[in-house]
């Protein structure tokens, strides 16, 4: 059939797939010695065609399921990489002239097919992303994940944030660019399933990663935030993504939604955020062991995780976070940021909030810090007069809408020796 389609010369030898190695090292196999539904009748019996060079066998990993893929229904991201393997588009399917023998498809249909699939599925080059839909980033992403796409990757993450930051719909005239830590941070997750612990100063753009994350991938993010109004603000952000559907889960609204942990085991939402001690109740535990739900989420996000140090003598359940990593499977992805974050307090975090162990290897955390300096904020020093209406002066010009009531009076505030 390949031979007939011109995919494959008739000088080559045509590559016969199989996505078992026993299929490849026993002699006894239908691949090799017998009939095999796999293999056009012509091919039937073809040991003495793989000795003689016309036909030859390659081992394909079972993840990549090219033999099954002849017969059975694949998933889109998984039948873009059948094809991709078959080497389908690699040549001119634009005529419609197919030989006749052609099997079980009218003359011309399977190259019509061809240059269909071919306009649909065959991926945009990486400036043609900026002008898509973000909903369809999922599945492109996705189709890089293999290693013959490595030295892709991080060009396509790249250019998808740059169109994640243009807004719901493409703007080309929007010059905001992805920082270089957001990109590797992302390619790490999303290709080498690797946990990551970022430090950077307020306004590096750490929230873009935890809600870039499930854009990119389509998988759910939870995301364990201290306060309900830091949760409430970043829910409303997260919204304006088409296609997020956030949701926060508090005390109240577990209450006033009788539905939401029905909705949340469903899948029905893209992101959760919870605190630490919601995200520890018994009620959502249970939810989270949903093996269905499992497989939907993606990471897990620590917002401010330098609280787990500071806050957990008081919010004990900062200090338990580790618990979560039991509760889900391996492969979910951990990522925690903070603004600042001492040694010491790293150590613990590294310990305690569930990563996985130190290292560059996939499945493994690492530590990106980059710097905290904030040269927008300085520290100015002004001596406080003696006369209570001129230091009341100087605190109007901070902030007019300051009211000296209510600061403690001045000789609480500052110790000056009396001359």
């Amino acid at each position: 059939m390949m031979m007939e389609l011109g995919f494959v010369t008739a000088k080559d030898p045509l590559p016969i797939r199989a996505d078992n190695k026993g299929s490849i090292d026993l002699a006894t196999v239908a691949a090799i010695t017998a009939r095999s539904k796999h293999i056009d009748t012509r091919f039937h019996y073809s040991r003495t065609q793989l000795n003689e060079g016309v036909i030859s066998i390659k081992h394909v990993p079972t993840e990549d399921m090219v033999a099954d893929g002849l017969t059975k229904p694949l998933g889109t991201v998984a039948f873009r990489r059948f094809i991709d393997l078959l080497g389908l588009f690699a040549g001119n399917t634009g005529s419609d002239n197919v030989p006749s023998t052609a099997s079980n498809m009218a003359k011309g249909d399977r190259r019509k097919r061809a240059s269909q699939l071919q306009q649909r599925l065959q991926k945009p080059s990486l400036k043609q992303i900026l002008s898509m839909n973000i909903e369809d980033m999922p599945q492109l992403v996705m189709s890089y994940a293999g290693p013959d796409s490595i030295d892709k990757q991080q060009d396509v993450i790249q250019y998808c944030l740059q169109r994640i930051l243009q807004g719901p719909r493409p703007d080309p005239e929007c010059t905001l660019q992805p920082r270089i830590e957001q990109v590797r941070i992302l390619r790490r997750m999303i290709y080498g399933y690797s946990d990551t612990l970022f430090i950077a100063r307020t306004g590096y753009g750490k929230s873009l990663i935890l809600q870039s994350y499930t854009i990119l991938t389509g998988k759910i993010t939870i995301q364990l935030v201290p306060l309900n109004k830091l949760g409430d603000q970043q829910t409303r952000d997260i919204a304006r993504f088409p296609g997020a559907n956030p949701c926060l889960v508090s005390a109240d609204n577990l209450q006033g939604q009788e539905d939401l942990l029905k909705r949340i085991q469903q899948g029905d939402y893209t992101h959760i955020l919870l605190s630490p001690e919601q995200a520890l109740c018994k009620r959502f535990q249970h939810v989270l062991q949903d093996p269905t739900l499992q497989e939907k989420i993606g990471l897990v996000a620590i917002d401010e995780c330098h609280l787990v140090t500071q806050w957990s003598q008081f919010r004990s359940q900062f200090a338990r976070l580790g618990h979560l990593r039991l509760l889900l499977r391996e492969d979910i992805v951990w990522f925690g940021c903070s603004a600042t974050l001492s040694s010491k307090a790293e150590d613990i975090i590294l310990q305690e909030a569930g990563f996985r162990s130190i290292g560059v290897n996939p499945r493994q955390t690492q530590v990106i810090r980059t710097s905290i300096n904030r040269p927008d904020i300085f520290i100015g020093v002004h001596p406080i007069p003696r006369a209570i209406q001129h230091f009341t002066s100087r605190v109007s010009e901070v902030d007019q809408n300051i009211r000296f009531e209510e600061f403690m009076k001045p000789k609480s505030m500052v110790s000056r020796s009396e001359s």
